[in-house]
């Protein structure tokens, strides 16, 4: 269809002629404005005088409807479109308060002509007075703000006030800053000639960084747009460098770099690795090579960002170069988060000693550093050492008040000290202080876990997920609730999606997929699970040797169990569980007498007759079924009936190995009556009474 030419002249005539369109609309305007008007058209130019001062009044809104609507049409018609997306950088400049024929409002836009902007005035306004001078309303402006700049498709949006004609703007920027929590950047202009260069100087580079300042913390970041941003920075930086402060140029380039990291943590593909790599080298070499302090930031950037790929694809090469990456940004110039991220890294090879010297040395140099005593309470937690741990997050917690993950931690700290009110408190102000992080809503679903309230850890473990639909522990421990409930399809989809979405990282994942699948009878899936579960870590017992060794076990492979659990023995040989099952599986090779070795050699790091140690005292005929049972009246309900359940499956196993059938027998149905589904004992109950004591 062909156009009709009447109308694209017409429509272009109306933006050509904006400055009669608007006399035209001012005219009307004055026009609607008198009160006889709007009297002459409701009972008569009569009685127009006696009338007039009554109905001002009640017609004042239908006057101001009229009003704003003419200044709407009569934008539109002076008004260009708004450009389309390009990798330009686009401003959209709403009309500035207090300006008559919007003549600063255009000079606004002039000032960003160039090659790497583009900009449009636009007709909404904000409903905000940027006279008043504060932002009693701020959370309204961001608001609005956000729905222009979506709506336009823009980058950067201005708005603000005439103070003088033609002399003194009052101007505010708000980005489009992918959901940051960025305030709005002002900047007052006191001569007109600074619109220009100055103004875009003063306004964009002081916004510009925050641009690409995407949300690390948050899993609906717009990475699309976040893409696009990159790649509009990097025009402005290779267009302007030259004429920003070093103050300006670092920090947009800190918050390129970040970008580009954040990209590659959220899976956009290894180009960004590979930008980012480039771009820190090139600062660090080619840049800053004799400035130590830039220098050592970039190669600790690099450090980091090999780290993060060790972290993705599990490559041992990746971590070895983050550490010599970071021995170059300590020795160029030290610095806390240098010492805080090696320190990451050698926690990571399983070197903890080198880990703690690096924690404990930036702490000694900056006492205050909270990220430092973050990561020792970390590794503190993980080895155990529970009172040390928590001292730590006092410490984060006294330096930084708002450190949500210092919460959750003491949370699981006091967890794994029995004090559930405690580690109820803290993760409840974790939510206060992060309601939108999915992480201390998990772990609140840990302590009603670990109380046994799988409801409401459901609960909580949901509500994870809604706030991160791709968090994969969220889904792995509501499948373990699933499995504590009996709902094996619902424990199964959740341990499918969870690896699914982290399959590099699923060990522990696999780990629970694959006790599930025990449960389930399905022992060939469960050693493939484990198989995987140690392909990825080789070095832990939990995931994978012990289980599949149990797995094994239960499938009646006692030479190929006996394999795994002298592995897991040798990788944790304080783990006193593989020497009983190591001890079991041997002992229907070779007999009980001679596989008595296996426990005799046992050497248990912590206190003397802590459980399991009464088993492994049982099983070397040293103590009476009597005392056994007596050892697991300790503690609280909860251990007590656990400890009950495995002391049934291990008297019934020295039974069998004794041959008293009956006595095995009724020792096993216990056991399996007692013990929480997906427990070791619960399923080895099953499988002996179903092959061995028919």
């Amino acid at each position: 269809m062909k156009k009709d030419p009447r109308k694209s002249e017409k429509a272009s005539s109306r933006r050509v002629d904006g400055e009669e369109a608007q006399a035209r609309t001012n005219r009307l305007l004055s026009f609607l404005k008198r009160p006889a008007v709007w009297i002459c058209g409701v009972i008569g130019t009569g009685v127009a005088g006696y009338a007039g001062g009554i109905l001002t009044g009640t017609l004042q809104p239908f006057t101001d409807y009229a009003s704003s609507r003419l200044a709407e049409v009569s934008c539109e018609l002076t008004t260009e479109p708004v450009p389309a997306a390009s990798e330009n950088i686009l401003v959209i400049v709403s009309p500035l308060s207090g300006d008559s024929g919007n003549h600063q409002t255009d000079l606004v836009v002039t000032a960003f002509g160039g090659q790497v902007f583009n900009a449009a005035r636009i007709c909404e306004r904000l409903n905000f007075d940027p006279a008043k001078g504060n932002f009693t309303s701020e959370i309204d402006v961001k608001r609005e703000g956000a729905a222009l700049l979506k709506k336009h498709n823009a980058d950067l949006l201005i708005f603000g006030d005439v103070v003088i004609p033609n002399k003194s703007l009052r101007l505010w920027l708000v980005n489009r800053d992918g959901g940051c929590d960025q305030h709005p950047t002002k900047v007052v202009l006191e001569d007109a000639a600074d619109i220009g260069p100055k103004l875009r100087n003063q306004l964009i580079s002081s916004s510009i960084a925050e641009m690409v300042a995407a949300c690390n913390a948050d899993p609906h970041a717009d990475l699309e747009n976040l893409k696009l941003r990159v790649r509009k920075v990097r025009n402005f930086l290779n267009q302007f460098r030259a004429s920003l402060s070093a103050d300006e140029v670092q920090r947009i380039e800190v918050s390129y770099s970040d970008a580009l990291f954040v990209l590659y943590r959220n899976d956009q593909g290894d180009e960004w690795f590979d930008e980012a790599s480039k771009f820190n080298l090139s600062q660090a070499n080619v840049r800053y090579p004799n400035d130590p302090r830039q220098r050592s930031e970039w190669l600790y950037s690099q450090g980091a960002l090999l780290r993060l790929r060790w972290w993705k694809a599990r490559n041992v090469d990746d971590l070895r170069g983050a550490i010599s990456f970071l021995d170059g940004a300590i020795k160029s110039f030290p610095y806390d988060a240098y010492y805080t991220e090696r320190g990451l890294s050698f926690e990571e090879l399983g070197d903890t000693d080198r880990a703690m010297s690096d924690y404990g040395h930036a702490i000694q140099e900056w006492p205050n550093s909270d990220e430092a005593h973050f990561r020792r309470g970390v590794l503190y937690l993980r080895l155990g050492d529970i009172r040390k741990s928590l001292a730590d997050f006092d410490d984060v917690i006294r330096i930084d008040p708002t450190n949500v993950l210092a919460y959750v931690n003491r949370c699981m700290g006091h967890l794994q000290q029995g004090e559930v009110t405690k580690a109820h408190d803290d993760c409840d102000q974790a939510i206060k202080r992060g309601n939108a992080l999915p992480g201390p809503h998990r772990s609140r679903g840990d302590v009603w876990q670990a109380e046994g309230n799988c409801d409401r850890a459901i609960q909580d473990f949901t509500e994870a997920i809604k706030l991160d639909p791709k968090y994969a522990l969220a889904y792995a421990d509501r499948g373990d609730c699933w499995v504590q409930k009996s709902n094996f399809e619902q424990a199964l989809a959740d341990y499918d999606e969870a690896i699914r979405i982290n399959i590099v990282q699923g060990g522990d994942v696999y780990v629970r997929r694959g006790k599930l699948l025990l449960i389930r009878g399905d022992y060939q899936r469960a050693t493939e699970d484990f198989d995987k579960a140690i392909s990825l870590d080789s070095k832990d017992d939990n995931n994978g040797y012990f289980l599949r060794g149990v797995s094994r076990f239960v499938k009646g492979d006692y030479a190929a169990a006996a394999k795994d659990f002298e592995l897991s023995r040798k990788y944790s040989p304080e783990y006193a569980y593989s020497a009983i099952w190591l001890y079991l599986s041997d002992a229907r090779l070779r007999g009980a007498g001679p596989a008595k070795d296996v426990l005799l050699n046992y050497r248990s790091p912590s206190t003397p007759g802590r459980w399991p140690e009464p088993v492994i005292t049982f099983l070397l005929n040293k103590s009476s079924v009597a005392e056994t049972l007596k050892a697991t009246q300790g503690g609280d309900d909860n251990k007590h009936r656990g400890e009950l359940c495995e002391a049934h499956f291990y008297i019934g196993e020295r039974y069998l190995l004794d041959r008293q059938l009956n006595d095995a027998r009724a020792m096993m149905t216990l056991s399996k009556q007692e013990c929480p589904v997906g427990v070791m004992e619960y399923d080895g109950a099953i499988a002996t009474l179903e092959r061995e004591l028919r």
